[in-house]
């Protein structure tokens, strides 16, 4: 959950300037985010019996660990 609280100040210049770092910096985490999404698919699709093997095992390993 996220949330933007305005700072609690009496001029427009202040909270305009937090309003754009906040959007500079949503922006910047949005294009890594998707930078390393599309890298993953990458590798993900190259290794694809691995990374599902991987996976399952993981699975398994965490129910075997809540029924324990």
């Amino acid at each position: 959950m996220s949330a933007f609280i305005l700072p609690f100040r009496d001029s427009i210049k202040p909270i305009a300037f937090y309003l754009t770092v906040a959007i500079v910096l949503g922006w910047g985490t949005l294009l890594l985010w998707s930078g390393f999404g599309s890298n993953f698919k990458k590798v993900f699709i190259k290794h694809d019996k691995i990374f599902r093997a991987a996976m399952s095992l993981l699975l398994v390993y965490s129910a075997v660990t809540i029924f324990l």
